[in-house]
């Protein structure tokens, strides 16, 4: 799950396959999902984990610019694909659900930002 904007954890993801390219990591051990050992293993993970990062990041943004709130933004991003939203052994639907939260509430914070300043009230 993330605990801050997804470009936060693309960087570290990005920064994690630098060094599984290289051969420096042995072992991943996911806050969410199976262990991945092994070079190929650790790649396809990390490059599973910023491609759902990436589509996630556009389709929220393209909510935003679409207009919707929150709510039909995560009821039209639950059909996404990711891992474990079928359940199994590590069900991650209420994961999504925060990560897509987040995602929305990054892709609108610009918008915020770009709004013009209150104008203050004569006589005030």
């Amino acid at each position: 799950m993330l605990d801050r904007e997804p470009a936060a954890y693309r960087r570290t993801l990005e920064s994690l396959l630098q060094l599984a390219e290289s051969g420096a990591v042995e072992t991943l051990v996911p806050g969410h999902g199976s262990i991945a050992r092994g070079r190929d293993a650790i790649l396809a993970r990390l490059q599973e984990d910023l491609d759902y990062l990436e589509a996630l990041e556009h389709h929220a943004a393209a909510a935003v610019r679409e207009g919707h709130d929150l709510e039909a933004t995560v009821a039209g991003l639950a059909a996404m694909e990711y891992r474990g939203k079928s359940g199994g052994p590590f069900p991650m639907a209420g994961v999504h659900r925060e990560n897509v939260r987040l995602a929305w509430t990054a892709a609108k914070a610009p918008r915020q930002a770009a709004a013009p300043p209150k104008r203050a009230k004569p006589g005030r």
